[in-house]
């Protein structure tokens, strides 16, 4: 059997940079509308009148949901750095909403922010990236036969978790994408039934 595991693939601006927070995926799990693992159809540039970009619009097929009953193909963005062909896990919020913690409130990258949104969000319709970023799944191991997902800042993975650092850089953690699978799904159950016993 070939385990997969999971890498985070961090596609957020070099504003964001010194400011965005580290955030768990429990976390992002309980305040994302949907959360999936996906695999990158395409990607196109989202671009108004002004020579910035608005990022990137990601069309990628549902391979497994968690949250959200999404199946089929889902539209998304709107950070770049997503690969076509390339699987993730991604954390998305509703549409017209952002879901980006800073660990600190720097006036000049709150204020590319604001303009930004103000400039973008017209543009911008489908659900957002939480945290700027995903969960790219990579086929690792000296054989090349093991897949993970490799998790790096801002993602926080928690420490009931089987992962280990990479070798060559701590700053990179790694879990087999079936434990990932399981404790998503485990936690979306337990903490997202709803209160008056019905079914989700």
């Amino acid at each position: 059997m070939v385990a997969l595991t999971v890498s985070i693939s961090l596609a957020y601006t070099k504003a964001f940079a010194t400011t965005i927070a580290p955030v768990g995926i429990e976390e992002l799990l309980v305040n994302a509308e949907y959360v999936a693992i996906v695999s990158i159809v395409n990607g196109r540039k989202v671009s108004d009148a002004t020579p910035e970009e608005c990022g990137t619009s990601y069309v990628a097929q549902v391979r497994e949901s968690f949250k959200g009953n999404i199946a089929g193909r889902i539209e998304f963005g709107y950070s770049d750095g997503l690969h076509a062909n390339a699987r993730y896990v991604v954390f998305l919020s509703k549409p017209g909403t952002v879901f980006t913690k800073l660990q600190s409130t720097n006036s000049s990258s709150q204020r590319w922010m604001a303009e930004r949104w103000k400039r973008c969000s017209p543009l911008q319709h489908g659900p957002r990236l939480m945290q700027e970023g995903a969960l790219r799944l990579e086929r690792v191991g000296k054989s090349g036969n093991e897949i993970g997902v490799k998790a790096r800042f801002p993602f926080l993975l928690p420490d009931s978790l089987p992962f280990t650092v990479d070798t060559n850089d701590p700053s990179i953690t790694w879990i087999r994408e079936r434990d990932l699978g399981e404790h998503l799904r485990n936690f979306a159950k337990s903490k997202l039934q709803p209160t008056d016993g019905s079914s989700q």
